[in-house]
C-alpha cells in the first residue's frame, strides 16, 4: 500500500507496546512513520515537517489527542498549507466518541485493538498530494475506497483442531485474538513473543 497510496505518517502514541504494534502494522503495510509520545511532542513535529497524516491516540498525558487536535485546527486556520489529516485512534469505543473526535477536527476514527483492513481504510481516505503521487494512476483518487483484498482480507479461517480444544483452554486463551496478533505480526514468532 505504501507504494501505492504514499504518505508521509506521524503516530501519536504515548504506550510503548501500542507503538511498536502500530509500526510493526504500518511497516507491513509499506509506511515508515514518525512517533510522538503526546499532543505536545505532536505540535512540535508538525513544526518541524509537515505530515499527509497523524494517528492521533486520543489519551495521552500532557495534552490529549483532543486538544492537540483543537491546536492544529486552531494553528491551520487562515493558513494557505494543505491541512494535516487526523485519525482518531482509541480503545474507548462509547457512543459518542467518533461524534467527540470529528467535533474536535480529527477526520476519521479508528478503534483499538487495530484491525489492519480498518487501517488501510483509513488510509486510503487521506489525500495523496501531488509530489507523492509518483507513478500513481488516476483511478487511486483518495475518494476511492479502493478495495484492496490480497492486503487487507485478515486470515479468517481457523486450525483444523479448534474445535478440539477443551472449555477450559477456551477460557484461558483467546483463540480469535492470537490467531489476530499473529496475521498482524506477520507470521513472526520473535515478534509475536515479544508483544
Amino acid at each position: 500500500l505504501g507504494e501505492k497510496w504514499p504518505l508521509h505518517i506521524l503516530l501519536a502514541e504515548d504506550h510503548p507496546t501500542n507503538q511498536i504494534l502500530a509500526l510493526r502494522i504500518l511497516d507491513r503495510l509499506g509506511y515508515r512513520a514518525d512517533v510522538a509520545g503526546n499532543g505536545l511532542e505532536v505540535l512540535a513535529a508538525l513544526e518541524r515537517q509537515h505530515y499527509d497524516v497523524v494517528l492521533m491516540d486520543v489519551q495521552m498525558p500532557e495534552m490529549d489527542g483532543l486538544e492537540a487536535t483543537r491546536h492544529i485546527r486552531a494553528a491551520e486556520a487562515g493558513s494557505t498549507h494543505r491541512p494535516v489529516y487526523i485519525v482518531a485512534m482509541t480503545a474507548n469505543a462509547m457512543q459518542g466518541d467518533r461524534e467527540m473526535c470529528l467535533a474536535a477536527g480529527m477526520n476519521d476514527y479508528v478503534s483499538k485493538p487495530i484491525r489492519v483492513d480498518v487501517l488501510v481504510a483509513a488510509l486510503r481516505k487521506v489525500p495523496v498530494p501531488d509530489d507523492n503521487r509518483h507513478g500513481l494512476h488516476e483511478h487511486h483518487e483518495h475518494h476511492e475506497p479502493a478495495a484492496l483484498a490480497d492486503e487487507t482480507a485478515p486470515d479468517e479461517a481457523l486450525p483444523a483442531d479448534a474445535g478440539s480444544q477443551t472449555d477450559d483452554e477456551q477460557g484461558i486463551l483467546d483463540r480469535g485474538a492470537l490467531d489476530a496478533l499473529f496475521e498482524i505480526t506477520g507470521e513472526d514468532f520473535d515478534f509475536l513473543a515479544q508483544m
